[in-house]
Formats: C-alpha cells, sequence, structure tokens
C-alpha cells in the first residue's frame, strides 16, 4: 500500500533539489575559475621569462656593439684611456680701462679714439659730462675689449702726450665705478706694477742710449787716431 506524498512535502523535496543543483553548479564555477586562474598565472610567468631573455640578450648585443665601436679600426691608434675634459669653448671678454686726465673741454669721441688707435687696436671711448649742464668733465674712459699683449702698453705709453695742445694724464683703472675699498685697492695695484715697469723701462732706454752714445765716441776717436771717416770705420766693423 502506497503511502501518498503531502504537497508540503513535494515542495520541500523540490527545493532541497534545486539547492543541490545550485550548489553543485557553484562548486562547478569555482573550481573553473581556479583553474583559469592558475592557467592566467602560469601563462604570466612564461611571458616574464621570455620577456627578460630578450632583454638581457638586447643588453649583451648594445654591449657588444658599444666595445665594436670603441675599438680602433686597422691603421688607427687606440683613444687614450679615461674622461677626455670637455674644453671650454666659451671665453670671458677681458676689458682693460685706462683713465685719462687733464683734457680739454672741446675733447670728443672721434679724436680720442685716433689718438689711441695708434697702439694697434681701436678702443671704445666714454667722455664723462656734468649733469644738468652737459659740460664735459676734463677727463675720458678709453676701454680695450680682448686686446693683445703689447696693445695696453704702447697705450700707456701716451702718457704726458699732446691732445688738442695739452699733455694728458694716463693711469689703469677699473670698471664699476665708485670708490670701494676693494676696487680701489685693485687700481692701485696696477698702477704700481705699471709704475715699477715704466721705470725699468726708461732705465733700460736710456742705458741703451749711453752703450750707443760711448760707443759712438770710441769709434770717433778711434777714427781719429787711424785717419778714417768715422762713418766708414763703423761700417767696416
Amino acid at each position: 500500500m502506497s503511502s501518498k506524498v503531502s504537497k508540503k512535502k513535494l515542495k520541500s523535496l523540490e527545493y532541497r533539489s534545486k539547492k543541490f543543483a545550485k550548489k553543485s553548479k557553484t562548486l562547478e564555477d569555482h573550481e573553473k575559475e581556479v583553474e583559469d586562474r592558475n592557467v592566467a598565472q602560469e601563462q604570466k610567468l612564461n611571458k616574464n621569462a621570455q620577456d627578460e631573455a630578450t632583454k638581457n640578450s638586447e643588453a649583451k648585443t648594445t654591449e657588444k656593439d658599444k666595445q665594436e665601436k670603441k675599438r680602433p679600426l686597422e691603421g688607427e691608434s687606440e683613444p687614450p684611456k679615461g674622461k677626455l675634459k670637455k674644453q671650454k669653448t666659451d671665453k670671458k671678454e677681458k676689458r682693460v680701462i685706462l683713465f685719462v686726465g687733464n683734457l680739454p673741454k672741446n675733447s670728443d669721441v672721434e679724436t680720442l679714439q685716433l689718438h689711441f688707435k695708434r697702439a694697434g687696436q681701436a678702443p671704445q671711448v666714454r667722455i664723462p659730462t656734468e649733469k644738468g649742464t652737459g659740460r664735459q668733465r676734463g677727463y675720458a674712459f678709453v676701454e680695450y675689449i680682448n686686446p693683445r699683449s703689447d696693445v695696453i702698453s704702447k697705450a700707456l705709453k701716451f702718457h704726458h702726450t699732446l691732445y688738442k695742445d695739452r699733455k694728458i694724464n694716463i693711469e689703469l683703472t677699473a670698471g664699476g665705478g665708485g670708490k670701494k675699498e676693494t676696487r680701489m685697492n685693485k687700481i692701485k695695484e696696477k698702477n704700481k706694477k705699471w709704475t715699477e715697469e715704466r721705470r725699468e723701462r726708461v732705465a733700460g732706454e736710456e742705458k741703451k742710449a749711453m752703450e750707443a752714445k760711448h760707443s759712438k765716441e770710441s769709434v770717433v776717436q778711434e777714427g781719429a787716431q787711424s785717419g778714417i771717416h768715422p762713418d766708414r770705420l763703423h761700417m767696416l766693423k
């Protein structure tokens, strides 16, 4: 005799069946997800290993190329070891400024430039004037930019030469203006050095003049004794 299943129990059985099927599906999905994750991780590791191998290979090739470039060709000398110092191309301008005093009030830039151009280089000239009146102050600044070694010594020799019937004074000075102690000491040092050089030069010129005079006198005396004209005797020597 078969017992009838109530509707309530039937519903309960259907619910359990659906729940079990859902759990089974969820478990299968989870296992598949884990498997996919493992596969993806393995592929990533393989790709990283492949990339690393490629990178190492490229690095070796680059290093080899560098060595090939460094290696001198046949017949060429090997370059010196160590880093070569980069040569400086931009040189700072050397500016030498002369103070020119005792100038007449009608001085002008053009004639002063011509006067000092005789040293071997055309300088820049600035003639200061009084504010308001525009009258010249009686002095000027003569500036040589990157002068040759002999230009300044020649320009300083114009000290006490005549410019428009006035005997001018020339001294070395420094740029910047003002009466700061550093600048004044710099100017004093420059002029002290130049004064010593001027004394040595004058002494040397006087010595040469005296030697020439004594030499001429000795030639005259010798000519008088030998009866030969001094100029002729000088040529024979």
